[in-house]
């Protein structure tokens, strides 16, 4: 996590006992992949953990970085999100999500590229690339808090 910012924003006005009322209904949860409800709901078990240690109450914004090849469906992960941030201090927070790409290494010519479909293989010298530079990221960012 890199960063946790503080605003002075006036509390919610659909605040119940320090959260806000489940928007989701039953018919919706039951459409979520299981993988990435899992995913979201450690994803908001941190962002809360880390809220609270900072003295927040309430999460304006959650930002995450999913590589495309982490096995994670961003939209997915946003359907999730609309499922399980309700009764949670992120319930009004935006879901921001940054796809990151696929990045390889060739270490015979030097050059970091972006590959095409597997195997990966480097555009100058036609070498198969070992090494993965980024792509396989799931990373829960930033929080902005109060």
């Amino acid at each position: 996590m890199n960063g946790i910012q503080k605003g002075n924003e006036s509390p919610f006005q659909s605040e119940r006992n320090g959260y806000c009322r489940n928007r989701a209904t039953a018919s919706g949860k039951a459409k979520l992949s299981m993988h990435e409800v899992g995913i979201m709901q450690s994803a908001l078990d941190m962002a809360q953990e880390k809220t609270r240690a900072a003295g927040g109450t309430k999460i304006h914004r959650i930002l995450l970085r999913v590589g495309t090849l982490s096995g994670v469906v961003p939209d997915a992960l946003r359907f999730a999100y609309e499922g399980l941030r309700g009764e949670t201090l992120a319930c009004d927070a935006n879901l921001e999500i940054e796809e990151i790409p696929v990045k390889c290494w060739c270490q015979i010519c030097e050059l970091e590229f972006s590959p095409g479909q597997a195997p990966f293989e480097c555009p100058r010298c036609h070498e198969t690339s070992g090494q993965l530079r980024q792509g396989n990221e799931l990373e829960l960012t930033s929080l902005e808090i109060s």
